[in-house]
């Protein structure tokens, strides 16, 4: 009898354990990441998947090529708050790309974590895109969600970007 308890006691520890590491995405979302990152970025169905590169990415569809894309960086030491942080890659991107203008910044979440959130218009390669970047800390690293889209539908896909951020998690 001992022995039929332990294997069921053992049975059932099993099934909470690959309970738990399910990646079981939310409704009406498909995971983007691996393993072998400390998230889990999840997106719309109807997004689809960019499966070239490193960058863990999709897009909303070929006619309409808003993206959104999680990348992580490891700050410097000086730059251990988002502000700092910002200040540096702001820098960049106002000697990178043509006619940067930062629009907004605000207080945000991402993963559950206080982040900011900072949108700007700026030429990339030609082209004029509208971009917002949530940007969190999370152990040693950074975490930035970038959308870009064109200025027109910039707006129209805010919603669908703001849930991906509110389904983001970290491990």
């Amino acid at each position: 009898m001992k022995k039929i308890v332990s294997i069921l006691v053992m049975l059932v520890l099993c099934l909470s354990l690959v309970a738990c590491g399910s990646d079981e995405a939310p409704e009406g979302y498909q995971l983007v990441s691996g393993d072998d990152v400390a998230y889990r970025f999840y997106v719309p169905t109807q997004w689809s998947l960019n499966n070239s590169g490193d960058v863990d990415s999709a897009y909303y569809s070929v006619s309409d090529p808003a993206m959104v894309m999680v990348s992580f960086y490891m700050p410097d030491n000086d730059e251990t708050e988002i502000s700092k942080f910002w200040s540096a890659v702001e820098e960049k991107y106002k000697s990178t790309y043509t006619n940067y203008t930062l629009v907004s910044e605000q207080a945000s979440t991402l993963g559950g974590r206080n982040a900011m959130a900072y949108t700007f218009t700026a030429g990339i390669a030609g082209t004029d895109y509208k971009v917002m970047q949530l940007i969190t800390g999370y152990g040693n690293y950074f975490y930035t969600l970038t959308y870009m889209a064109s200025p027109e539908t910039f707006d129209s896909h805010l919603e669908a970007v703001n849930g991906m951020a509110g389904v983001f998690e970290f491990r």
